[in-house]
């Protein structure tokens, strides 16, 4: 029974995981990988049979034993209403896998799902949470090239200098995978193009690197016009309204 009711799930099929469900079957029961039913309709958005699994004791913070739940395979494959039936029902939004710690605003950032991310943001989501590299999902986002994604992260207040541990920035991940709207909208939220990596790399040295000649001209006109700011300023720093 338990079987069939993972196949149902899976499949979407939510007459027969009713069926299985009124004959008895446990609706958390788990395969042998850990799959619940709520794991698996979640997975492959099936809203109905989310919501039915979650009426009938599912619990929305279940997950594999390596901490995979079913909010987190929602959000990478961007299920947005299963992501939302799922927040209504008390799922933890701020859940990370136990090894890699990513969490469900990782994997929505790095697939580029941006409803998903507006609907997380909507909620007490840790928004510049480090996945075991110290990744955050703006840098997952800009490697990416997910301009939207980037953007929404951005206006939201994601820590455009975040550093991980090798010391790139969301816009050295951004350079090294030529993405130069990323770059430029990171640029415009006031990253920086002179940080320099563990191994001594720059942001523009990483897009020279990949070839990307447009984001290297870019990154290049951002710190000349840096200079020129704090020549006329006459100090360090740069006033916003001479550099306006």
């Amino acid at each position: 029974m338990t079987s069939e009711l993972l196949r149902a799930a899976a499949g979407g099929a939510e007459s027969s995981a009713r069926a299985r469900l009124a004959s008895g079957a446990v609706p958390s029961a788990a395969d042998a990988s850990g799959a619940t039913p709520l794991l698996l309709a979640a997975a492959h958005g099936h809203t109905s049979v989310v919501l039915l699994l979650l009426e009938n004791g599912a619990s929305a913070t279940e997950g594999t034993d390596c901490g995979v739940t079913a909010l987190m395979l929602a959000a990478s494959e961007g299920h947005t209403d299963c992501v939302k039936a799922l927040l209504a029902a008390g799922a933890a939004i701020n859940a990370a896998q136990r090894t890699s710690r990513l969490a469900a605003v990782h994997l929505a950032a790095r697939e580029g799902r941006t409803a998903v991310l507006i609907a997380l943001l909507t909620q007490q989501v840790h928004l510049d949470a480090q996945d075991a590299v110290g990744r955050s999902a703006l840098s997952m986002a800009a490697e990416a090239g997910h301009l939207a994604a980037v953007r929404v992260l951005l206006l939201s207040g994601a820590a455009v200098g975040r550093i991980d541990v090798t010391g790139s920035t969301p816009l050295m991940w951004a350079a090294s995978g030529g993405h130069a709207h990323v770059a430029a909208a990171l640029l415009d939220k006031g990253a920086s193009a002179d940080v320099e990596s563990r191994s001594g790399a720059t942001a523009t040295v990483l897009a020279a690197r990949g070839g990307h000649i447009a984001l290297v001209q870019l990154l290049a006109r951002t710190a000349e016009g840096a200079d020129e700011c704090e020549s006329s300023s006459g100090v360090g720093s740069v006033s916003v309204m001479g550099c306006a």
